[in-house]
Parts: structure tokens; sequence; C-alpha cells
């Protein structure tokens, strides 16, 4: 199973994040270090379209920046006594593409392992989602009009060629003085000329920064090419979920007040306390600290993982006492008992009572450090360490070492 690496994407990584990384486009030839076609493959598409109930919320068709209407590519079908008012027929996808349009695959990192584990790394490296989209375009064909995304992308090209015209990552404003949007057609007068003209081969990358205007044409064959997608958190993203993680949720400061015009000196005076507080407390917070959240978070956001939970829940159950073990990455809290013997751990948005000496191994092991299960509790003997770290792997506060 082919999976690039990230050196393969960005080349010399100090290089890419103070150049490039939000900045500029970058071109690099022959960048992938296996065969593209491992990655992705025409013939891989054949076997994704037809998945017996592929809907139009993976695949899509368009032409020179008009979308094709889902009612001409599919038809109602039912499974296990389900409806499904719109299955892709692979057919239908086929003449289509005779014709002229391009077949644009959403979130192909839902059907390829490999992709699954290149966007999870890219999340990790990004410290947000990331997905993966195809994009194959017949012979001589132009699926979209100049356009930006939304979003920072790494085009991977893996079959045919096809010419690319990228312009400067900037704000470019149309005549009337206003922005572009994403999705607007450009002019491709008020562009100038291009910063990149380029005819992609296999093995190719080119990294787009959010907001760079591109468009794309195979040349005479037919072409293929991963976009993969990631989306970095602004300035003004992350400090809302500080803030938010940060606002007052105690009972003393929570209330519920009664905003309406008659209360408007009162609760103008209630909320500059609350803003007092707030400020006192974001004040309060170790900038490094609150950085590490920040990327824990945007690492963990659901869909950014290739995590194998059925395969991992099995290989507990052969854990002993030499299986190498760490405390999971999460932001563990705990709270003793009236009694002192359990305490209540909170992660991952749940609370689990274990007994103390449990509570305490998972307190000291930072997130990282390697122990044997048979160490793990150094309080306990051996097997009932065992025990306990078959328990916690399976609640996912510890994780096995491959």
């Amino acid at each position: 199973m082919y999976v690039p690496t990230f050196a393969s994407l960005v080349g010399d990584e100090d290089e890419f994040f103070t150049e490039y990384f939000g900045r500029s486009p970058l071109l690099r030839r022959g960048a992938l270090t296996g065969p593209p076609e491992e990655l992705l493959s025409v013939a891989d598409l054949d076997e994704c379209l037809h998945e017996e109930a592929l809907r139009t919320q993976y695949l899509r068709l368009v032409k020179r920046g008009d979308l094709i209407h889902e009612g001409t590519y599919t038809q109602p079908l039912r499974v296990q006594r389900k409806y499904i008012p719109d299955r892709v027929v692979p057919e239908r996808v086929y003449e289509h593409f005779r014709s002229g349009a391009s077949v644009v695959w959403h979130s192909m990192n839902h059907f390829r392992p490999n992709l699954r584990a290149l966007n999870a790394m890219l999340a990790q490296r990004f410290a947000t989602r990331s997905d993966s989209l195809a994009f194959l375009t017949p012979a001589g064909q132009q699926g979209f009009v100049i356009h930006h995304d939304p979003n920072d992308t790494f085009v991977i090209h893996l079959h045919g060629k096809k010419r690319w015209r990228v312009w400067p990552t900037a704000q470019v404003t149309r005549p009337d003085g206003r922005s572009y949007k994403v999705g607007e057609e450009y002019r491709a007068e008020h562009l100038g000329e291009p910063l990149l003209d380029v005819t992609l081969e296999p093995g190719d990358v080119l990294y787009l920064p959010n907001g760079t205007p591109h468009v794309a044409a195979a040349e005479n064959t037919v072409s293929l090419h991963l976009t993969v997608t990631v989306t970095p958190r602004t300035w003004p993203e992350l400090l809302r979920s500080t803030v938010a993680a940060t606002l007052p949720i105690d009972a003393e400061h929570r209330g519920f007040p009664h905003l309406a015009e008659e209360t408007w000196d009162e609760q103008a005076a209630a909320l500059k306390d609350q803003i007092e507080l707030l400020v006192d407390r974001l004040r309060a917070i170790d900038p490094r600290t609150e950085v590490a959240r920040l990327t824990a978070e945007g690492r963990d956001a659901e869909g950014t993982a290739a995590e194998h939970r059925f395969a991992s829940a099995a290989a507990v159950d052969k854990t002993d006492a030499a299986t190498a073990v760490r405390a999971a990455r999460a932001d563990f809290s705990f709270t003793p008992s009236a009694d002192g013997d359990r305490v209540g751990v909170r992660f991952g948005g749940k609370t689990v009572a274990m007994p103390r000496p449990v509570a305490d191994a998972l307190r000291s092991r930072a997130a990282g450090t390697v122990v044997p299960a048979g160490q793990f509790v150094p309080t306990v003997a051996p097997e009932d360490s065992v025990r306990a770290v078959k328990t916690l792997a399976r609640l996912g506060a510890v994780a096995l070492v491959p």
C-alpha cells in the first residue's frame, strides 16, 4: 500500500513552511517516490463507480464549469428495505464521460485505505482535517473554469497529462471593486499573466494555497489527479476556540439573563462583569499550553484519523506483561470520590470511575512514555497491571505500541 511521505509532497519542510505555506504555489516535478498508479489508478475508479449504492454525495459530473444535473445519471434503489433516491448508475456516468464531462469523486479517503492514511498524516502535520478528491477528465477537456478553492490543496498527478495555469496567491478584485468569492468565475483579463503555465505528468505535485486562482485542462490523454485538501485554522478561528474553552461555565457565573429594552442597563452591567471575568481567565492562560491544546484539538477532529479500531480491540486480547503501552494522548482530569478509594477520570467526553492505583498510574504516565503492560500500574502485581491495561485500552485511555 503506497502512501506518499510529507517530504515527497513539500520537499524541505522548513523551506515549505517559511516560503510557500499560505503564501505561494509550489511545483515539485517527479515528487512521488512510489508508482503513481499504486496511490490511485483509473482502474480503481471503475471499481469505486460500481459500488452498488454509490450516491451523489460522493460523485458529481462537471463540464467547463457547469454541473450536470444528477438526475441524468442516477436512479432510485432499495437496499434492506431502505429507499435510496439517488443511486449512481455507472453506464450513465460513462456516457457523460464519453461526451466530455469530468468525473469528480469526493472523499476518496472513504474508499481507499492508503488515502485515509495520507489524510491522517496531513491532519497530524497541519492540525486540521484533510480530505482527498479525485478528478478524472477526458482527453482534451476542461472540467472547471478559472476559480480558487477555500483551502490549501496538494495536486498529485497520477495519469495522463494536464495543463495547469496558476496565478499568484493574492486577493484579486473585480472591476466593480468587490473581491471574488469561492466558486465565482474569474475573468482572465483581470488576472494578467499566470505565475505558472505547466503541464503536469504522473508523479508531479503542485501545492496551491487557499485563494490561488487556477484552471486546468487535460491534453491529448485521459487525465487523473488527486486534490488533497487541508484547511488550516485562522487566528480568529483559533481564538474562538480558546475563548470557548475559557468561558465561565460554573453555576455561579452561568445564569440566564433576561434581554429586553427595559433590562438593558442591568444586563449591560452584568455583561461588563462577565467580560472582565473572561479577560482575567484569558490572561491566566499559559500560551504554550493552549497552543498544545489547539494542536491536539485539530488533530483529533472527526474524520482526521485512519485508526483501525476493530483490529486494535482484537490486539488488546493478546496483551501480556511485556506488551509495550503508553497513555493515550488525551486531556485527562481526575476527581477523587468521597471515600477516596476510587477516582473519576474524565477523557474523550466520558467519565470513568477507576481504582485509585490505576488512576494514579494514568496520571503519572506522561503521554508518549512507553512502559511494559506489567509495569504500567507499579503498585500492583504484574498480572493485575496487565488486566488494568486491557481495560484502559478498551476504554481508549491507553494505547498499545506496535
